[in-house]
Parts: structure tokens; sequence; C-alpha cells
């Protein structure tokens, strides 16, 4: 099956296919990266696997990733602790405080 009608080219079989062969890395900061770390966070906070034991690679990649600015300003609001921005975060807003103009819209 070929990956456009007419082309005789297939689509790579896997990402390692893609890459040429190689396992793409987790070693560097993607846009994606603070997110990953926070949901990564998450599952296993809520018992669904142990990073560490089930994903070692990911386990790596969030620890390099935990003096990121953006995930140390993440975590830290989700803690309720004192977080420190590069100024384009401007506070936060209470669902509560954003009724009032969702109504009206």
């Amino acid at each position: 099956m070929s990956a456009v009608p007419g082309s005789r080219r297939r689509p790579p079989a896997s990402p390692q296919a893609a890459a040429g062969g190689r396992r793409r890395e987790l070693s560097r900061r993607v846009p994606a990266s603070p997110r990953r770390s926070t949901s990564a966070r998450w599952g296993e906070d809520l018992g669904l696997f142990e990073i560490g034991r089930d994903y070692p690679r990911l386990a790596a990649h969030l620890g390099r990733l935990a003096a990121d600015p953006a995930v140390v300003f993440a975590h830290a609001v989700k803690d309720g602790r004192p977080a420190t921005t590069s100024g384009r975060c401007l506070g936060h807003v209470s669902l509560a405080g954003l009724e009032p103009r969702l109504l009206a819209a």
C-alpha cells in the first residue's frame, strides 16, 4: 500500500524506520516537554504506572527537564507554591472570576 495514490513509496513501518533505523532520542526540549512532564507526573500520581520502572528513557528525559524554567513554573503552580515567571504569565483567573464573562458571551 502506497502512502500517496499512484506513488511507489511506502510509509515507514515505525518511528524508528522513519528515523533511518535509529531510535528517536528524548534528549532535547520541545514545546510539548512541560506538558509531557506534567502528564507523566499525573500518571504516576494516579498509580497508572511507575515512570522509572515502566519507562526508563522517559524518566531520564524528565530528570533532565526538571531544571527547565517552564517545568519548574508548572510544578510550582500545581503545588500552590510561589512561582517565578518570565513575565509572560500575567496571573491566574478562577473559574468563578470568568463566569460573568462566559455568560455574557
